[in-house]
């Protein structure tokens, strides 16, 4: 068993790991597009985790359809600092200033994107552009899960923790001094193997004053099947071909043909991107 199996069963909480995974049986109730940790050993013993995940889960826990949520995580766990002492986290996706309590101990956590089926408000969180390793991984992989390694990523080009102590606990108490850096981390998350489609031709057609008919032709990528849609409740595929077509109805008359095109139809061409 691969490194990279060994972390991916151990972070899929199946059922019954030994089987395929399968909806909603047999189906982890969390998942991750990115999963990087970093751990500093501080100098008194004590551990810093820091955690910067992508992650898909469901919003009352169980496994469970029409729940599913998807999330960004940034979360520091630390022990072993100076009680009530403030330390600046610098990080891959930002700078944080906390205070730590009084067992020297900090617990935050920052979720972006906990609404249930609203998968696009994790785009608001801090994590984006995925870390990876800088050399080496695994093909088709960021990282192997459980080696630590030099990351590439960070928007900022910050792809390291660093944490110091800026604040004593009070006027009476000395600060402890703390100056610690870690460039390596764990990374686990596969790359897409798909990449949404290009958009390669639209026509509109009219019909009459009442409306008319958009279709919509599109190559999705990395693959070669074919999707024909009359409505956007039917589809056929048709493995020979590539291209996917689909049909709008419209209930707008939409604009009036230039002088130049047919007065029936307007055909817009333009490789991978949209019309204007």
């Amino acid at each position: 068993m691969t490194p990279r199996t060994r972390i991916a069963r151990r972070r899929l909480r199946c059922r019954n790991p030994s089987k395929p995974i399968f909806f909603p049986d047999n189906f982890p109730d969390e998942i991750f597009y990115q999963l990087a940790d970093s751990t500093v050993t501080l100098p008194g013993g004590g551990k810093a985790v820091s955690s910067f995940n992508l992650e898909g889960a469901f919003g009352g826990g169980p496994v469970k359809a029409n729940d599913q949520i998807v999330f960004g995580r940034v979360r520091f766990f630390y022990k072993g600092l100076q009680p009530g002492a403030t330390y600046r986290i610098t990080h891959p996706y930002g700078v944080d200033e906390i205070q730590a309590d009084a067992s020297g101990a900090i617990r935050f956590t920052e979720d972006g994107g906990l609404s249930i089926g609203n998968f696009g408000e994790a785009l608001n969180s801090r994590i984006g552009p995925f870390l990876k390793w800088d050399t080496g991984a695994p093909a088709g992989y960021l990282g192997d899960g459980v080696t630590a390694h030099a990351v590439t990523g960070s928007p900022y080009n910050t792809n390291f923790v660093h944490i110091e102590a800026i604040k004593a606990p009070d006027a009476d108490t000395p600060l402890t001094p703390l100056d610690v850096q870690n460039n390596q981390f764990t990374v686990m998350g596969k790359l897409a193997t798909t990449g949404g489609v290009g958009v390669d031709r639209v026509t509109y057609s009219r019909s009459g004053t009442s409306g008319g008919t958009l279709d919509v032709s599109r190559t999705p990528k990395s693959t070669r099947s074919r999707w024909r849609s009359a409505d956007p409740a039917s589809t056929r595929r048709d493995s020979a071909a590539r291209t996917a077509i689909t049909k709008l109805a419209s209930t707008s008359p939409g604009p009036r043909p230039p002088p130049s095109r047919s007065p029936t139809s307007v055909t817009c061409r333009r490789a991978r991107s949209r019309c204007p």
